[in-house]
């Protein structure tokens, strides 16, 4: 949001489109599952996770609004395909005076993982950030380019900086979504 100079509105904007097709894929997969073994819907919508994951590890500090909302837009059709199979199948061998418990359980393990993996994802971010600024800092700005459209001293420390940092995010958040 910050190094995209999006406002937490458009943000919030972009964001949501993940949530447009998961809204109408949801019922889909629930037909679906009927019809079809929930190990191979599962496997398709991983498929369909990881297209959309290599699409969001094309991003740069140039993308559109479309180029990011596309990707996220299609996270939307794959997750549904997963969590709707994997929780029917789990809760199929499942007692039913034991579903409460395991629902509980299933609900945690879910979060708690998900959570888990967020913080392993922006320490590597943090991570590969750090390495491409360390990289970067030394091939800025060698032909004495600021200086010749009139930037300066602590001008041009500051743009520079903010260039390089804004690259650098870019650049190892793109590495990491690669890597996932």
């Amino acid at each position: 949001q910050t190094y995209m100079g999006y406002s937490s509105i458009m943000a919030g904007l972009t964001m949501a489109w993940s949530a447009v097709l998961a809204f109408i894929m949801a019922p889909v997969a629930g037909l679906l599952l009927n019809r079809v073994d929930g190990r191979l819907m599962a496997f398709i919508g991983a498929l369909w996770l990881v297209m959309s994951t290599w699409m969001r590890s094309h991003y740069s500090t140039d993308s559109t609004f479309f180029q990011i909302a596309l990707p996220l837009f299609l996270v939307g059709g794959g997750m549904p395909l997963i969590f709707v199979a994997l929780t029917t199948n789990t809760l199929r061998s499942v007692n039913e005076d034991e579903m409460a418990s395991a629902t509980g359980l299933q609900n945690f393990l879910r979060t708690g993982s998900g959570a888990f993996a967020t913080s392993i994802a922006t320490m590597a971010w943090e991570y590969r950030t750090t390495h491409v600024r360390t990289a970067l800092s030394g091939t800025v700005d060698q032909g004495g380019y600021l200086q010749s459209i009139g930037l300066e001293g602590d001008m041009a420390v500051r743009y520079l900086d903010n260039m390089v940092q804004t690259q650098s995010a870019m650049v190892g958040l793109n590495q990491v979504t690669l890597a996932v």
